[in-house]
């Protein structure tokens, strides 16, 4: 077996490896003089483990540059400087990518364009090189593909931008921090695979399964369709991994989620955003943890989370009065009615129905009837509505503008701004059209006006909202898309489902049907709905940084559980309840056995039990397209994702017999 010698300040990820691959030594990088380094056939500089790169002090430098120069195979990573390479300071790779440059003999062939993604790490810019043509990696900025850039033949080279190269026939550079690849979650991880053992191999190593098994148990998908031990490890992660808050001893709230960043040490951020529709999520999917088992602790849960989203309605005398709060801090004065839907009105509806205690409902309708007096004269809100001073009854309302490139739905690119955009009274607002035809921003708002009808009986709710679906599904198939058509399609079951159980009239009932075998177009064979966005409309198709799609492409086997998917088992749920037929309760079943399929475990109490908002269904990993600047394929929120999925989860559990009963 070679000998190898490891330097490093810190054991990792990769440094276990070769340990396992070789007769290894590890020193420090000032290790002294004793060290006989003709001793070993190989080395590896590893300076990854901690976000200031190695600096060699002379004496170790000039002994290993001699090693260098004596033939032996080095590997160099995150280190300033060695033999005739010099390296600049430290910047974050949050928005580019190592891309395969092509052919390079001393670690095999990988097709050019390929794209790795190593998350938000760190990286030094080349200044200085002996060898600046042939890079093995090279950065490029939010490339455009999934897995390979749509146009490799026209990627040129750039020496500022190289990620590994092979400097000298034995010298392998690497300006990124590669050494904690798997606490990192490095993706896809059979490429990085490919790499890692073929750099064992450029040492002299044989890596035999060492490497593969140590990519592979960062982390994995559960495989295990059962919906009761899904529904476990999902109420179970809440408490590890600590997103619940008390506020005088009770449970009041819960953090954000996870964030999209994860950093070269594999640290994972935590929001710790107090959001009303996180918040009034988890409180339902409390409630309907306890209606399914009988357990009090998920009803002092229940409960206590119901507090907070009281507390965030205004519920004194002034113009606002009903409107709830988005948050307790960016979104004091901001009202997103999609949000208020799910955080405050559909919890506290679902509270009195399967409680019997209707003491919430003169605060639904406060706010049912603030939000119909602001709804435009389409039955639709603006996407969003902000005001700066409670007394005064004027608001900032955000809209949309269609992009036209045509007279076809079809030729229409929807972008944030312009429409309805502006400053406006109150009162203005209901005498004109929002013009926002979308399910994201509107569906959920209908849906509750839905059932606040069946449940209040205010005429003017069911109007709003019959208005206001008529506009929407104008629009149809080509509505004001976010993310994805996908999601488009998912978002609208619910409220469709809640619009036929408000009217009973045969033609809504078939629209039901009409989305749900709309949606089985972007089905897979694992029971996976693919994002898909016909002419990608989308406002975030297609973005470089900000608000993105996790797709680069129609075709691309990537699940978002952030925008699209987490929503079906609600829907389907709430249609089998609705209808009572079989086929709604079956797709309810095959997407909750897929989620509780794809759902993580992981011995990091962060990860065990999570739905990231990406999964790639052929790789079976976590992996999407990485530009969203908040909302990356590793992001997780306790409300929209976690908490919907295991309400949708639990809400087709419920006898239906009991549903028709509790109106």
């Amino acid at each position: 077996m070679h000998r190898l010698l490891i330097v490093t300040r810190e054991e990792s990820d990769f440094s276990k490896m070769l340990q396992a691959c070789f007769d290894a030594s590890v020193v420090p990088p000032d290790f002294a003089k004793e060290v006989d380094l003709d001793a070993y056939d190989g080395f590896a500089l590893l300076g990854g483990t901690r976000e200031e790169p190695i600096v060699l002090q002379p004496p170790q430098r000039l002994r290993l540059d001699a090693q260098i120069g004596l033939g032996k195979p080095f590997f160099a990573e995150y280190v300033r400087g060695i033999r005739q390479v010099a390296l600049l300071d430290t910047e974050s790779t949050r928005f580019q990518r190592p891309v395969f440059m092509g052919m390079d003999a001393c670690l095999g062939e990988f097709p050019r364009g390929d794209i790795l993604d190593e998350q938000d790490n760190n990286r030094l810019k080349l200044y200085r090189a002996l060898n600046c043509d042939r890079p093995i990696l090279q950065y490029v900025k939010t490339p455009e593909g999934f897995y390979t850039v749509r146009h490799p033949e026209e990627l040129a080279v750039d020496s500022g931008q190289f990620a590994l190269w092979l400097d000298e026939p034995n010298l392998l550079v690497c300006a990124f921090r590669l050494c904690n690849c798997v606490r990192a979650r490095f993706a896809p991880r059979k490429k990085w695979i490919q790499l890692l053992e073929n750099i064992v191999r450029f040492l002299g190593g044989a890596p035999g399964k060492t490497v593969a098994r140590a990519m592979m148990s960062g982390y994995s998908l559960s495989g295990d369709p059962s919906i009761e031990n899904a529904l476990l490890r999902a109420a179970e992660w809440f408490k590890k991994a600590n997103m619940l808050v008390d506020y005088e001893n009770q449970p009041y709230s819960v953090k954000e989620g996870l964030g999209s960043s994860v950093f070269a040490d594999g640290a994972h951020p935590v929001s710790h955003e107090v959001r009303t529709d996180c918040v009034g999520e988890c409180a339902l999917m409390y409630e309907l943890l306890y209606q399914h088992t009988g357990r009090q602790k998920y009803r002092a849960m229940a409960d206590g989370l119901y507090r907070m989203p009281r507390d965030m309605q205004i519920a004194e005398s002034c113009p606002h009065r009903g409107m709830v709060r988005g948050s307790a801090t960016g979104w004091w004065g901001v009202s997103y009615q999609d949000d208020t839907a799910r955080g405050f009105l559909f919890p506290l509806m679902w509270r009195a129905l399967l409680t019997g205690d209707r003491s919430d409902l003169p605060r639904v309708e406060l706010t049912l009837d603030y939000l119909a007096s602001t709804t435009g004269s389409d039955g639709l809100r603006a996407v969003r509505v902000d005001f700066f001073d409670q007394n005064k009854p004027e608001v900032a309302a955000t809209g949309l503008h269609r992009e036209r490139k045509g007279d076809r739905l079809e030729d229409v690119k929807w972008a944030w701004g312009g429409g309805i955009s502006g400053r406006y009274s109150l009162d203005a607002l209901r005498h004109m059209p929002a013009d926002v035809p979308s399910a994201h921003y509107n569906a959920a708002y209908l849906g509750a006006l839905f059932m606040g009808w069946r449940i209040l009986g205010k005429r003017i709710y069911l109007e709003t909202a019959l208005k206001g679906m008529d506009s929407l599904l104008a629009e149809y198939p080509f509505t004001a898309r976010e993310h994805s058509e996908t999601e488009e399609l998912a978002r609208l079951l619910m409220p469709l489902a809640l619009r036929y159980w408000a009217t009973e009239e045969p033609q809504h009932r078939e629209w039901i049907h009409r989305v749900a075998d709309d949606l089985q177009r972007f089905r897979r064979p694992s029971g996976a709905y693919a994002e898909w966005d016909t002419g990608y409309t989308a406002t975030c198709a297609g973005v470089k940084e900000g608000e993105s799609s996790v797709l680069s492409a129609n075709g691309d086997p990537v699940v978002d559980f952030l925008y699209s998917s987490n929503w079906l088992p609600m829907g389907y749920a709430t249609a089998w309840l609705v209808t009572g037929e079989e086929k709604f309760h079956r797709l309810w079943r095959e997407i909750c056995a897929y989620c509780a399929s794809t759902q993580i475990l992981s011995g990091n109490p962060l990860h065990n039990g999570i739905w990231p908002r990406a999964i790639d269904d052929e790789q079976k990993e976590v992996y999407g397209v990485p530009n969203d600047s908040g909302w990356a394929p590793w992001a997780v929120e306790t409300g929209w994702t976690m908490a919907e999925i295991v309400s949708g989860m639990l809400l087709g559990h419920l006898p239906r017999e009991r549903f028709l009963q509790l109106v």
